[in-house]
């Protein structure tokens, strides 16, 4: 593969897709780098729990009406403590971008980022692709091993 990346991002799951999705947006040529090899996989020791300072950004990519038509519910956070529900009785405030937050699993999330990923122009979703080491070679950065993501850039 003789393609040069502006970025190259290891992690294809919540935050690898959404930077993938931002730096799409500025016409870059991304890699996203998972080393899953199912796109359907997700991770199952997480939280399906999307905090309100996320909203605007999910709004600005146009994911907001989208991730609740698949099945994500607005919610706010109570915790149980031995003291206690911690349990306010407002939302997050009064403000609209961050005044509540998502509730979805993460075996609907992780896949639609994936997918919305992948689908915009520049980006490159790589399944099954591991980032081992990179080292410097003139001016710009290499991968080292097999499958190798040439990465144009300065250092």
């Amino acid at each position: 593969m003789n393609s040069r990346y502006d970025v190259v991002i290891v992690g294809g799951s919540v935050a690898g897709c959404i930077l993938a999705l931002c730096y799409a947006r500025r016409d870059l040529k991304i890699a996203v780098l998972e080393q899953k090899d199912n796109d359907a996989a997700y991770k199952m020791l997480c939280t399906h729990f999307v905090q309100p300072i996320a909203l605007p950004v999910f709004r600005d990519l146009g994911l907001d009406g989208p991730l609740e038509d698949l099945g994500a519910l607005r919610t706010k956070a109570a915790f149980w403590t031995p003291a206690g529900w911690i349990d306010p009785p407002e939302d997050y405030g009064d403000q609209p971008d961050t005044a509540y937050a998502y509730n979805i699993e993460r075996r609907l999330l992780d896949p639609f980022l994936r997918a919305q990923a992948a689908s915009r122009q520049g980006v490159d979703l790589k399944m099954g692709h591991r980032l081992t080491r990179i080292e410097p070679q003139d001016k710009e950065w290499k991968r080292a091993g097999a499958n190798s993501v040439p990465v144009a850039g300065r250092r």
